[in-house]
């Protein structure tokens, strides 16, 4: 079986957009909520902790919330922002063999910070196995800002992405750290990602 599965038994989930907030955030919070109501089947995962979270806690949470069921995964897009990102990525690398979520759309996705605090210091040292994570999605793109004020080297940031996990990388002038309370381009690409689950 491929990943995608049997079209006819992946046709019994239906398509599921997850959302994995930023360091600090919430279901209620930044445009979590706006897509919740502008995607179908979209909903924004409560993690432990956010203030102050936990790099495993959060995995934990990720993997909880996507599951095992081979059809569920493969009807899924996962959206990280920022530091749900990482905990996207290292959820993916634990998937067992033959599991694999569809689609993974990174927001604000960083691999090292400018000036990173004591607490988000181990999310940036936590080894993550590469080829696990690329196992675990057939498909991943990054939304970079050219402004965002976390990492302001985009293209080092964009270079990695794609040498590390063959990602479809797209830079969006000026748009900081996609914070806020609406934003258009990640319903757009959120938008044309789910139309291949």
């Amino acid at each position: 079986m491929t990943r995608r599965g049997n079209s006819t038994m992946v046709g019994l989930s239906a398509p599921r957009v997850l959302v994995i907030p930023r360091w600090g955030g919430t279901p209620a919070d930044e445009w979590y909520p706006w897509l919740t109501r502008e995607l179908p089947g979209t909903s924004a995962v409560e993690l432990p902790n956010p203030e102050a979270p936990s790099l495993e806690a959060w995995v934990q949470g990720v993997l909880a919330a996507i599951g095992n069921d081979p059809y569920a995964l493969a009807r899924t897009l996962l959206i990280g922002h920022s530091a749900g990102c990482r905990a996207v990525l290292h959820a993916l690398a634990q998937l067992p063999p033959g599991r694999a979520v569809n689609k993974v759309l990174c927001i604000a996705g960083w691999w090292t910070l400018d000036q990173p605090w004591p607490e988000i210091q181990p999310w940036i040292d936590a080894p993550l196995d590469l080829e696990a994570v690329s196992e675990g999605h057939t498909g991943m793109r990054v939304l970079l800002s050219s402004n965002d004020p976390f990492t302001a080297n985009y293209e080092a940031n964009a270079a990695q992405w794609r040498s590390s996990l063959d990602a479809d990388v797209v830079v969006i002038p000026e748009a900081k750290h996609f914070n806020g309370e609406l934003q258009p381009i990640v319903l757009d690409q959120a938008r044309t990602l789910y139309t291949a689950l």
